[in-house]
C-alpha cells in the first residue's frame, strides 16, 4: 500500500511559525516558536497547499474556492478575503507575493495588485487580453509567484484550452514583463508547451 504524504511548507514571524500541508487534507496551523504550542489550526481543504507568505501581521493564501484570503497571524481569523466570483475556481491562482504594501497575486486572466493590509483593489494587469471574453471553464491559467523589480512585475503564465480533446493542447508558457506604474507590457518571451516557474530577479 502506497502512502500518499502531503508535503510541508513552512514560513516564521513574530515567534509564530505558520506550517501548510498535513497527512488529513491541506491545512493551514501555526505554533508558538518557542515551545511548539498549537496557537490555531484551519479546517482541512479550505486553503490551497502551498508555501505561507507573512507580512504586515497577516498570513496571504489562495483558496481552494478560488479567492484570495489573509489571515490574523496571532489567531488564524480571516482579516480580508478577496473575492474572485460565484465561490467556484475554475482556474489555477497563483502564489501571493507581498512587496512593501502591495500583494500581487495572478487568478484567471489578470494578476491583481492589491493593499495588502486592506485587500483593496489597487491595479489589475491583463496578460491574457484575448481570452477574457470566453465563458467560465473555457480556459485555465496557470501563474509562478510575481516578482517585482525596479518597477516592472514580472510573471510567468500558461493558458490552456479546458478540455480533454487532443486538439487542445497546451499553449506556450510566457514570462511577461509589466510596468507597474502604467500596467503596460514591457516584453514578453515564450517557451512553447513550458511550465511556469519562479521568476528570479538579482539586484544590488
Amino acid at each position: 500500500m502506497l502512502l500518499d504524504i502531503t508535503p510541508y511548507y513552512l514560513a516564521a514571524q513574530d515567534g509564530i511559525v505558520v506550517v501548510s500541508g498535513g497527512f488529513y487534507g491541506d491545512e493551514f496551523e501555526a505554533r508558538r516558536a518557542s515551545d511548539g504550542q498549537r496557537l490555531w489550526i484551519t479546517p482541512a481543504n479550505r486553503y490551497n497547499l502551498a508555501p505561507p507568505v507573512i507580512a504586515h501581521g497577516l498570513v496571504y493564501v489562495s483558496g481552494q474556492d478560488g479567492d484570495l484570503y489573509a489571515l490574523r497571524l496571532q489567531d488564524g481569523a480571516v482579516q480580508w478575503r478577496f473575492a474572485m466570483g460565484d465561490g467556484t475556481a475554475d482556474y489555477h491562482t497563483s502564489e501571493p507575493a507581498v512587496v512593501d504594501n502591495t500583494i500581487y497575486w495572478g487568478a484567471g486572466p489578470l494578476v491583481y495588485a492589491l493593499d495588502a493590509p486592506t485587500g483593496v483593489l489597487r491595479q489589475f494587469y491583463h496578460l491574457f487580453s484575448d481570452k477574457e471574453d470566453g465563458g467560465p471553464g473555457e480556459y485555465l491559467y496557470f501563474y509562478s509567484p510575481p516578482t517585482v523589480a525596479d518597477g516592472a512585475l514580472f510573471v510567468a503564465a500558461r493558458v490552456t484550452p479546458a478540455c480533454n480533446l487532443p486538439h487542445c493542447g497546451q499553449e506556450s508558457a510566457t514570462l511577461y514583463a509589466i510596468e507597474i506604474a502604467t500596467g503596460a507590457e514591457l516584453w514578453q518571451h515564450s517557451e512553447s508547451e513550458g511550465l511556469p516557474t519562479l521568476p528570479a530577479v538579482v539586484g544590488p
